[in-house]
């Protein structure tokens, strides 16, 4: 992983996949999943479809799918029309993204 302004990785010493998911929720605390109301996706195929759908039925609200690929703008994913990739800019900057 990239070295911070210190010039050490805090990530370094981690060791387990519970170590990972605290030290994250530690540094980005929107991402817990109990805390988790919004989201932006960008991405629309495979993966994003796929956590598109999760969002959906466990109630997160989806502010908007975003793609950069203009053949899936316009398709609907999870209840949401895919807009294009440059339109993210006008969200506020405090909903999470998710790529």
């Amino acid at each position: 992983m990239a070295e911070n302004r210190l010039g050490t990785n805090p990530f370094d010493s981690i060791e387990t996949l519970e170590e990972m998911r605290e030290a994250l929720l530690s540094r980005y605390a929107a991402f817990a999943p109990e805390r988790l109301e919004q989201v932006a996706i960008v991405g629309s195929a495979g993966e994003g479809k796929r956590f598109a759908t999760i969002c959906r039925d466990i109630d997160i609200e989806i502010i908007g799918i975003f793609e950069s690929h203009t053949g899936r703008v316009g398709k609907w994913v999870a209840g949401k029309v895919v807009s294009l990739l440059e339109s993210i800019e006008r969200l506020d900057r405090d909903i999470p993204v998710v790529l």
